[in-house]
């Protein structure tokens, strides 16, 4: 399933099976009116609900793959008893669909290296490398022009996944304002420059100014899927923040983004001894143990070698506004309660530690 797909079955799927108030019902069914709609429309087809008793006679009689595609049964979303079809049911059982659609990137992930170990060609190195810079700096975009930048650049395989990321995005307006640091059209509703604690760290730190992005709402847009905004995108922000640190001190030493298809984020070498660096930005040090634990494998964090885990100084410091505590403390407190050996240390502290065993200043 590609991120548009993902949403409105999810959007359906809650709709019918969750237990929520009537103003949430009415949410999840005009949210799912509206993907419905796009499908449709894409398809030529256009006898789409527009209220909720026409979704839920939808969802019983029209068979999914009319309107979701070729690789859905063709059996109705739910039955009379407004029972959910048992394959939807399987194929919702993640958490929501932010985590299904994160999974797209996992895929392109071991397509790389399933690529890279049938062919043992590097080029897949370079093309998960680009996918993810690509990704990180292509929130929204024209969708021709989308097109038009993947070929000239990734291989077909690649191509399909990261356009299944992208989900359509309706534009009225022929300016839109977006934020300096993720690319995402801002909201003013609340906040000027509403966005992310991550974008507005950085508006400061770096004293960014907005953007305007001049359009023509004519023509087709798309959007990063929240679920790749969420666990891609954002993470990659001090990821490639502290990748550039690296590369604008250290000019004269090896600093590879993403290396061996992801092993790390970051490695810096000088030709005998090579770092190797894993950025986690997670919201408390007890998530990212968490995660470290189920996700992760720690054996690549053998101390016998140069391997550190790195929290980005933005972390630290949203951590200790929202929580007035010092989150590297409770990282290592964490870490200790739960048996995880690992050497993690601030952004701040990585260009002495590097200087340190490198042996270069």
């Amino acid at each position: 399933m590609n991120a548009e797909q993902i949403e409105l079955v999810y959007a359906m799927e809650n709709f019918i099976s969750k237990e929520n108030t009537i103003s949430e019902k009415i949410h999840l069914s005009n949210k799912a009116i509206d993907l419905l709609t796009n499908q449709m429309v894409n398809k030529h087809k256009y006898n789409f609900p527009t209220n909720i008793s026409e979704l839920i006679n939808f969802m019983k009689t029209e068979t999914m793959d009319t309107y979701l595609g070729d690789d859905f049964p063709s059996e109705p979303f739910i039955n009379y008893n407004l029972e959910v079809n048992e394959y939807i049911l399987e194929e919702t059982k993640e958490k929501d669909e932010k985590e299904k659609v994160q999974k797209i990137m996992k895929k392109l992930l071991d397509c790389c290296r399933e690529k890279y170990s049938e062919q043992n060609d590097s080029y897949w190195d370079y093309e998960y490398r680009e996918a993810r810079k690509f990704i990180s700096n292509t929130y929204l975009i024209e969708n021709t022009t989308l097109d038009t930048n993947l070929y000239s650049i990734f291989s077909n395989e690649t191509i399909k996944m990261i356009q299944d990321m992208y989900i359509p995005r309706n534009i009225s307006d022929e300016k839109l304002i977006i934020c300096p640091v993720c690319g995402k059209p801002l909201n003013f509703t609340n906040e000027k420059g509403s966005c992310t604690e991550i974008c507005k760290y950085y508006r400061v730190k770096d004293k960014l100014d907005d953007i305007t992005k001049i359009i023509n709402p004519k023509n087709k847009y798309v959007e990063l899927s929240e679920g790749i905004y969420k666990y891609v995108l954002l993470p990659n922000i001090g990821e490639i923040k502290i990748y550039e640190k690296l590369v604008a001190k250290f000019k004269d030493l090896e600093v590879t983004l993403y290396p061996n298809i992801d092993e790390f984020d970051i490695s810096i070498s000088n030709g005998d001894i090579c770092i190797n660096l894993d950025v986690k930005d997670h919201t408390n040090p007890s998530s990212l143990a968490k995660n470290l634990k189920e996700n992760s494998n720690l054996s690549k964090f053998n101390k016998d070698k140069y391997c550190f885990l790195v929290i980005p100084d933005h972390r630290v410091e949203i951590y200790k506004k929202n929580n007035s505590k010092n989150y590297m403390n409770e990282l290592n407190k964490t870490f200790q309660n739960e048996e995880i050996d690992i050497y993690s240390l601030q952004e701040k502290n990585l260009i002495k530690k590097i200087e340190e065993i490198l042996g270069v200043s």
